[in-house]
C-alpha cells in the first residue's frame, strides 16, 4: 500500500493526500519499525485518560476517611471494654485464690487444734516467712503448718499471700502473683475492679493497692489487737 510522502498516511492507488491543502491537520511523521510505519496515539489522548481519573479519587478518598472514622469509633468502644474484661477476669481469679487459701488455712487450723497444737491469739501466716507476724511461740510447728496448707491448696507455692488468724480461725486472706502486683484478691469480702477489700473493712478500697500495701494496712489494724504472753508452763495471758 502506498503512503503519503508528507504525512505518512496510507493512501489508495491514484489518491492524492490532502494533508498539504490545510483541510486536515498534519499528522506527525510515522516511526518505522521493521520497514513498516507505526503511528502514535493522537495528541491529547493520554491527557484525556489521566484527566478522567479525578472522579475515581472523589469516590475513594471519602470512603477511606469514613472507614477510618468508623474504625476509630469501634476502637474507642471495644478496647476499653476489653481491658476492663481482662482486669475483671484477673481479679476474679485472685479472689478464687484468696478463697482457697482461706479454706486451706482453716482446715489446717482445725487439724492443729485437734492434735493439741497452740493456735490461740492474733497472728499472720504468710507465703514469705519474713512477713509472718506474732506466730505462737509455744507448741506450734510452722513447717508442718505450711505443708498442710499446701496439701489442701497446691497452688500456694505459685502465689504470694497472707492469712490473718484470730483465736484459731482464719478471718481474712489476700493473694496475688507478686507482692508488688496491684491485682489483689481478698476473702471473705471479695476485691472488685475498684480495689481490694482491706482487713477490717467491708467494701472495696478505691485506688491502687499492691499486696504489700494491703499487708501493711492489715498489720496496722492488728497492732491494736491484744497479744499473748506465755509462761514457762505453756499458760498464756493477753497483754
Amino acid at each position: 500500500m502506498p503512503f503519503c510522502e508528507y504525512c505518512g498516511r496510507p493512501v489508495a492507488d491514484n489518491e492524492v493526500c490532502n494533508c498539504r491543502s490545510g483541510e486536515a491537520p498534519v499528522a506527525p511523521p510515522p516511526v518505522y519499525v521493521n520497514g513498516q510505519p507505526v503511528y502514535g496515539a493522537p495528541q491529547g489522548a493520554s491527557q484525556k485518560k489521566e484527566g478522567g481519573l479525578w472522579w475515581i479519587w472523589l469516590i475513594i478518598v471519602p470512603v477511606v476517611l469514613v472507614f477510618l472514622i468508623v474504625l476509630a469509633m469501634l476502637a474507642a468502644i471495644f478496647v476499653p471494654a476489653y481491658i476492663g474484661y481482662q482486669k475483671k477476669a484477673k481479679i476474679s481469679s485472685a479472689n478464687a485464690d484468696a478463697s482457697s487459701l482461706y479454706k486451706a488455712v482453716n482446715t489446717a487450723l482445725v487439724e492443729f487444734d485437734e492434735e493439741g497444737y497452740n493456735i490461740n491469739g492474733y497472728f499472720i501466716i504468710s507465703s514469705d516467712e519474713d512477713n509472718n507476724w506474732n506466730l505462737p511461740d509455744y507448741n506450734f510447728d510452722l513447717d508442718d503448718f505450711y505443708t498442710r496448707i499446701n496439701n489442701y491448696y497446691d497452688k500456694t507455692s505459685d502465689l504470694e499471700w497472707f492469712v490473718i488468724v484470730e483465736n484459731g480461725c482464719a478471718t481474712y486472706s489476700a493473694a496475688s502473683t507478686d507482692w508488688s502486683s496491684e491485682v489483689v484478691g481478698t476473702y471473705p469480702s471479695r476485691a472488685t475492679v475498684d480495689g481490694p477489700v482491706l482487713y477490717g473493712r467491708y467494701s472495696a478500697s478505691y485506688g491502687k493497692y499492691s499486696l504489700t500495701k494491703v499487708y501493711n494496712e492489715a498489720s496496722k489494724e492488728l497492732d491494736n489487737k491484744p497479744k499473748l504472753e506465755y509462761d514457762d508452763y505453756g499458760s498464756y495471758s493477753y497483754f
